[in-house]
């Protein structure tokens, strides 16, 4: 019995990897570590009220111009993946090669590692799950803060908008009052001034009757 074979390094799918989705993928896997850079490097990890959460950003978004610069990065990493999995690939056939050339009598000392390994593997995917499904839970709670975050915002904006309006419309009637009382004062000073003037010319009608006496 020869050395166990590892199982065989599938073909990058090349097509699949430059896709549009998938590249979008990466681009926002991108945008996501760069506003995680930037929020560690400008704000507090930790305030009175505890931990700040980082916001999230939705690359479509966006600027069209910053989604294609994000999603040209991605094409180059993603090319660079396609040549780095390739000269994997090679080196892991020509590996696979020696393997299959080795001595029957390792065949027992083989299985053995097999079976350590297989266990170790379980081991590790129980671990990977178990990280998957914290990491999605934490996206879970981020989602929900965000959501919440977006309605106190959303409320105070509405509020706001009511406040500036209802003061504007104060003071807009405030200006109507004091524009009408200074057109009453006018319309008084007019009446009385034209009174004076009338009493001024009856008087002086009465003089010049009685000097003509």
């Amino acid at each position: 019995k020869g050395p166990r074979r590892r199982c065989p390094r599938r073909t990058p799918d090349e097509e699949f990897v430059l896709s549009e989705p998938e590249l979008r993928r990466r681009a926002q896997q991108q945008l996501d570590l760069t506003t995680r850079s930037m929020w560690a490097e400008h704000s507090p990890s930790v305030t009175s009220y505890g931990p700040v959460a980082w916001a999230t950003l939705r690359l479509e978004d966006l600027p069209s111009s910053i989604q294609s610069a994000f999603v040209r990065v991605a094409r180059h990493e993603a090319e660079e993946w396609l040549r780095q999995e390739r000269q994997r690939l090679s080196q892991f056939r020509a590996q696979a090669e020696r393997f299959k050339k080795q001595s029957d009598k390792v065949a027992a000392w083989y299985d053995q590692k097999g079976k350590r390994e297989a266990e170790e593997r379980a081991r590790e995917e129980q671990r990977e799950r178990e990280q998957r499904e914290q990491e999605a839970e934490k996206e879970r709670q981020q989602q929900r803060r965000n959501r919440l975050l977006q309605q106190r915002f959303a409320q105070w904006s509405a509020e706001k908008e009511q406040r500036d309006r209802e003061k504007a419309e104060a003071a807009e009637r405030a200006a109507q009052e004091e524009e009408e009382r200074r057109r009453k004062r006018e319309q008084e000073h007019r009446a009385r001034q034209k009174a004076r003037l009338q009493e001024w010319h009856r008087e002086k009608e009465e003089q010049e009757a009685r000097l003509l006496q």
